[in-house]
């Protein structure tokens, strides 16, 4: 049986030409912010989210959604080579959190080691994710490689935002926002079949 949890999908909604869920990294007018911007991107998601959660009437522009995301840019810097590790997001938006009283006491990650023998199965995964989303956060989630997921790119950002699980078959699936778009993936092809590290992580 699947069994399946969600966010609330109009928590992601940014007003524009059009309607996009979730922020798109290309927004940025510098090139290498363009090139580079999937973390800060993702991060400016999630503090959205939360912060629409906290107040029903709170809509974004493109306007406004691109100042966050130059807000946090400064945070959740990107390195010489990106943001390629989990604690590289977590430092930056700790301090992001502890400079804006934002009221997230603690963040939980989930790493998966780029030895396969090492990883967690789609189980774990999926009750990582599933607590967290029925705690309604959102998840930034580190894909270095996709593996022969063809629906993400690798080395990138991007903010899971639903799972699914079917234990009988072992299928573990996600929906995801990227570039401003909802997309979903096959989370167990990509855990079988990503050749570099990735993991997730939340805040609560």
């Amino acid at each position: 049986m699947d069994i399946e949890v969600k966010l609330n999908y109009e928590y992601l909604i940014i007003e524009g030409e059009t309607k996009y869920y979730s922020g798109v990294q290309e927004w940025y007018k510098n090139f290498f912010k363009k090139m580079a911007g999937c973390g800060p991107t993702t991060a400016s998601t999630m503090t959205m989210y939360e912060s629409r959660k906290k107040n029903l009437s709170e809509h974004y522009s493109k306007e406004k959604f691109i100042n966050l995301m130059e807000e946090l840019w400064n945070y959740v810097t990107p390195r010489t080579m990106g943001l390629n590790r989990i604690e590289y997001y977590v430092q930056g938006y700790d301090r992001y959190i502890r400079d804006n009283n934002i009221q997230l006491l603690n963040n939980k990650t989930l790493k998966i080691p780029k030895q396969k023998e090492k990883r967690p199965n789609k189980k774990d995964i999926f009750e990582f994710l599933s607590e967290a989303i029925k705690n309604n956060h959102p998840v930034a989630f580190l894909n270095l490689n996709n593996g022969k997921e063809e629906k993400i790119d690798s080395w990138h950002w991007v903010t899971v935002v639903g799972v699914m699980y079917n234990d009988e078959k072992n299928i573990l699936k996600a929906t995801i926002t990227d570039e401003g778009v909802l997309k979903n993936i096959d989370l167990g092809l990509w855990l079988e079949t990503t050749t570099e590290e990735g993991g997730f992580v939340y805040y609560e």
